[in-house]
């Protein structure tokens, strides 16, 4: 916070925003929205997207034995495979039950497990008159 009188000197200044252009919504996002907004008569956001897939997911890893990483310790999320096409969580439901590597059409993101992408866009500060 700084006084009105120094405030006022402020330059518009950009700065890099992270991914703009690009929805934080997963394959699965349409009908999960649809479905929530049928329940709850208001539409979704990412924390009750985010919630969904992390169900569903804990669900998928205790359906079967973690598979073992290169280190020879548990890996409790090894069974996602972020290189297959996203599937429905009944065929993901037999293929864990079969022991597979699956991947979620997830809510609130691909769920591929992959970093982020690098900033697409900038936003720009500016004086905003108090009342």
């Amino acid at each position: 916070m700084l006084p009105a009188h120094r405030v006022r000197s402020l330059e518009i200044r950009p700065w890099n925003q992270l991914v703009l252009d690009q929805s934080a919504h997963g394959p699965g996002w349409t009908a999960f929205s649809k479905r929530f907004v049928d329940q709850h008569d208001q539409p979704p956001d990412l924390v009750a997207a985010s919630g969904f897939d992390s169900a569903r997911m804990l669900t998928l890893a205790s359906l079967a034995p973690a598979p073992v990483s290169s280190e020879g310790t548990r890996d409790h999320f090894g069974w996602l495979d972020p290189d297959q096409e996203p599937t429905s969580m009944c065929d993901a439901v037999k293929a864990r039950l079969d022991g597979r590597s699956v991947r979620l059409q997830g809510a609130a993101s691909d769920l591929s497990r992959r970093p982020g992408q690098p900033p697409s866009g900038a936003a720009v500060t500016r004086l905003m008159s108090g009342r």
